[in-house]
Order: C-alpha cells, then sequence, then structure tokens
C-alpha cells in the first residue's frame, strides 16, 4: 500500500503571515477533499510517495527537518510560519521540496539482496510486508535473518499491549511484531527481571524465604 506526504500554503489574514500545513495519509485525495470544507481552494500541491509501513516515520522525519528552518504555527505540530510575503513562501518552497527529498520512503536497498518475488499479480517487494510495530508507532518491524525473499521479522510473546495511557490485557497471550528499538528495551527490561530473580534467589539460599521483606 502507498501513501503520501503533503504539503500545501496558506494565509492567515489575521496576522497577514503565511504557514505551511503538512501531513500524511493513505487517501490523500479524500484528506485534500476535507481541507476544502473550510477552504474549497486548497490543493495539495506538494506530494510524495511513501510506503505504508514507513509512512508514521517519514512524517516525524519530515516534521524535524522542518522545525530547522521554521517556527511551529501556534500550537499546532504540522504547520510552520513561512514569513509575510511571497518571496518568503517561494523560499519555504525550495525548502520543503529539499527536505520531503532527504525523507526515507521505503527499505535501505543493501547491495546482493533479493527483495523483489514474483506473484500471479505481478512482481512485488518483500519489504512492503515489514509490519509496523506494536510497541513504538511508525517503526517498522526488525528481522532475525537475511534480509530478502525469505526473511523472517522479529516478535514477541505478551499479555499485555498499550491502548492510549491505559494497559490493556489481552485474553490470551499474542506474538506481534517489534521494532529494533522496541526490542533494546525489551531485552534491558528482561535483564533486569532476571537479576532481580537471581538476587532473590541468593537471599533465600542465604537466610530463608521468612526473612523477605
Amino acid at each position: 500500500m502507498i501513501g503520501h506526504l503533503y504539503g500545501f500554503f496558506q494565509r492567515d489574514f489575521k496576522s497577514s503571515k503565511y504557514f505551511l500545513t503538512i501531513g500524511k495519509s493513505v487517501d490523500w485525495k479524500h484528506r485534500e477533499n476535507t481541507y476544502k470544507i473550510t477552504n474549497a481552494n486548497i490543493s495539495f500541491d506538494y506530494l510524495k510517495e511513501v510506503k505504508y509501513n514507513y509512512l508514521t516515520e517519514a512524517e516525524s522525519d519530515l516534521i524535524k527537518y522542518l522545525k530547522e528552518h521554521f517556527s511551529l504555527w501556534k500550537t499546532s505540530m504540522e504547520q510552520f510560519e513561512v514569513g509575510n510575503s511571497e518571496l518568503d513562501v517561494a523560499k519555504a518552497e525550495k525548502i520543503l521540496l529539499n527536505v520531503m527529498y532527504k525523507v526515507k520512503t521505503k527499505g535501505k536497498d543493501v547491495a546482493g539482496i533479493e527483495y523483489e518475488y514474483g506473484t500471479l499479480f505481478g512482481t512485488k517487494d518483500v519489504r512492503d510486508l515489514r509490519k509496523t510495530c506494536t510497541f513504538i508507532p511508525g517503526k517498522v518491524s526488525m528481522i532475525t535473518t537475511k534480509a530478502g525473499v525469505k526473511e523472517k521479522l522479529r516478535t514477541y510473546l505478551t499479555k499485555y499491549q498499550k491502548k492510549g495511557r491505559r494497559l490493556l490485557k489481552l485474553q490470551r497471550e499474542q506474538r506481534v511484531p517489534v521494532s529494533n528499538y522496541a526490542w533494546d528495551i525489551i531485552q534491558i527490561v528482561q535483564s533486569n527481571e532476571r537479576e532481580k530473580q537471581r538476587q532473590r534467589e541468593e537471599f533465600e539460599n542465604n537466610y530463608g524465604k521468612k526473612n523477605i521483606i
């Protein structure tokens, strides 16, 4: 599935300032039509294709790059103040095109690795099948074998998942995809728990269970 990053410029007539709005969508035409409800003249003049599973990460990178050049517009995290004149907009346009070019849109190509495979519906790329991380939004699941057509993804068996700010207990354990970042955290937590268990067993052997506070 293909998503898009988008961008467009508008003017705030109260302050006479121009601002840039950016975002992500898996259906940019529908999103554009939604914006047209408030201003029928809005169009997504700047679009960049992004593989679906890299879409959140790509938007995050785009925001990070734009923050190097512009201040956020009021309290919005997806709007940037670009100036008071059309010349400022022209300069901002060049910056936007440059940073959109820098944003990663798919998995990195590595020489000698076969990513594509044939199906009845044409050629597919195995990187498109990499699921997003369950615990860190926008990050793609890590692979545990050599990258390529026969690659396998890292999963983690869990009884709990986050839902917003709440911890949700599942009816039964599930294996979920995890990214490199999430796996690093999981390994640290597991090592801490094993160390606590080792210390507990050592204390019991030396002093007995009844003396444990």
